[in-house]
């Protein structure tokens, strides 16, 4: 899906996982070539924080792709935020597989 995140202010980019399926991963690409995104893991012990760098070209999006391991499904299920402060919206796709 792709998701439109605002000027200075965090929105949820993936929604908490409630329909009781177990997912393997989450994945983001930042198409922008010139804006990172900063994507936060809501429930995370440590509040985890990511920057997703801008991609190279619009065929080399940045990104990053968080899998579960060892049981924990903590990162893969829970809702994720994205912040960027560029002076206009970026669009950001991501989804969970």
């Amino acid at each position: 899906m792709t998701v439109a995140i605002p000027n200075n202010a965090s929105t949820v980019a993936v929604a908490d996982n409630t329909t009781g399926v177990k997912y393997h991963a989450v994945w983001f690409q930042n198409f922008s070539t010139t804006v990172g995104i900063y994507l936060n893991c809501d429930g995370a012990a440590t509040a985890a924080q990511f920057y997703l760098p801008p991609g190279l070209s619009s065929t080399a999006p940045g990104t990053l792709v968080v899998q579960s391991s060892g049981g924990d499904e903590t990162l893969v299920n829970n809702p994720w935020y994205a912040f960027q402060a560029s002076g206009g919206s970026v669009n950001l796709n991501c989804g969970r597989w």
